[in-house]
């Protein structure tokens, strides 16, 4: 299964910036890419920083690339499943 909607998320971009994404989206899971090359860096799952998301204080001193959890699995679409 292949998702094709979802919401590229940049590596460098304030935990402020992206609570507002997640305020507006309806997803779980926000796939990480590099804006130079497109290429994946990995995922981030809102169950897994929760207690992120409701501490203000570290709104503007953490990174998305800190949340960042690179050990999921993934496959290209020139792999055979």
């Amino acid at each position: 299964l292949i998702d094709h909607n979802y919401y590229p998320i940049s590596p460098d971009m304030r935990l402020r910036e992206f609570i507002e994404i997640v305020k507006k989206t309806d997803y779980d899971f926000f796939p990480v890419i590099d804006p130079k090359t497109n290429t994946y860096i990995g995922v981030i799952h809102v169950d897994d920083i929760r207690a992120y998301l409701f501490d203000p204080n570290l709104y503007d001193t953490i990174l998305v690339e800190e949340l960042i959890d690179p050990s999921i699995p993934t496959v290209s679409l020139e792999q055979e499943l």
